[in-house]
């Protein structure tokens, strides 16, 4: 792995450290990265492949306990930079000392509002960022209104980014080398009441604590049960392509596969808060995705600002 880019966000409870700390690793291809905070503040990435081993050392920062700082770091054949709340680092030795205070959060991103794009950046993507950028902005429109026909419409959306052959966000993502990870709830399925007493139970996704989160690459995503209807078990894949093709996202009573009976059946029988059982799970499914697309969103906006 010569070259990557990873994002990630931070929330330190106490500050200045007192102890060195890893804040995040990956490894890939045979290479170990390590982004390491050291009591004096200053942040270091850490790169080792094999006997070959690379530091990059960046300025002292301070942060707020308890705030959410954004963190985004590239690393390649020329060296190495990093951007901490919105703002690029200096290498150590440039900054002389000097500590920059960053720009904080209240808490995690897309867990509110929607996202916005500057126009200035829109203009100097590609097309594919440009696709993937509005996407992604509208997607957290529709998630914010919640809306019965903006739910069906994001169906489309999350068809055209994780479904599509090859999807878009994968095309989007080979340029920056970044691993894409999905955080899903780890919980047990939930009995759903209804009339006809049928054997239904659905899996809530979206995680509302640390606890409980799981990382997952995109198949596995897709391959996630999420509700069961008459021992018919049905996947994210699987309600993202009902909605689509059936419900109206993209056609109107397409209905394939024994899942998409299913969840047909389900979209007037089962209902939770007066709304469609399968609305309620595609709804899950567009939040942990807009979560996990949020890093490759940010690696392209750096980049587009520094072009």
């Amino acid at each position: 792995m010569d070259e990557g880019t990873f994002y990630f966000e931070y929330q330190p409870q106490r500050w200045p450290l007192s102890t060195p700390v890893r804040l995040h690793s990956i490894e890939r291809d045979g290479t170990k990265t390590d982004l390491l905070c050291f009591p004096d503040g200053h942040l270091a990435l850490i790169i080792e492949s094999g006997r070959d081993r690379r530091e990059h050392h960046f300025q002292r920062v301070s942060i707020q306990e308890g705030a959410v700082v954004k963190f985004c770091f590239s690393w390649g054949q020329n060296g190495a930079s990093a951007a901490a709340g919105g703002a690029m680092l200096s290498s150590l030795e440039e900054s002389d000392g000097e500590v920059m205070i960053l720009n904080i959060k209240e808490r995690p991103s897309y867990e509110m509002g929607h996202m916005s794009v500057s126009r200035e950046l829109i203009k100097r993507a590609s097309r594919d960022e440009w696709l993937f950028l509005e996407s992604l902005a509208d997607m957290t429109r529709k998630l914010e209104s919640a809306s019965r026909y903006d739910l069906v419409r994001l169906s489309a959306l999350l068809r055209q980014l994780l479904c599509d052959n090859p999807p878009l966000a994968q095309v989007v993502s080979r340029k920056f080398r970044l691993d894409i990870h999905f955080e899903v709830a780890i919980k047990q399925n939930q009995a759903v009441p209804e009339p006809q007493m049928l054997r239904t139970s659905w899996r809530s996704l979206y995680p509302n604590t640390q606890e409980e989160i799981a990382r997952v690459d995109r198949d596995r995503f897709l391959k996630l049960r999420t509700i069961m209807h008459e021992g018919v078990d049905c996947t994210v894949g699987d309600v993202i392509d009902v909605v689509a093709h059936a419900f109206g996202g993209v056609h109107y009573g397409q209905l394939w596969s024994d899942e998409n009976r299913s969840l047909a059946i389900l979209e007037n029988e089962v209902l939770i808060h007066d709304e469609s059982l399968v609305l309620h799970s595609l709804l899950d499914i567009g939040k942990v995705t807009v979560k996990a697309f949020i890093p490759l969103a940010e690696a392209i906006m750096l980049q587009l600002g520094e072009a």
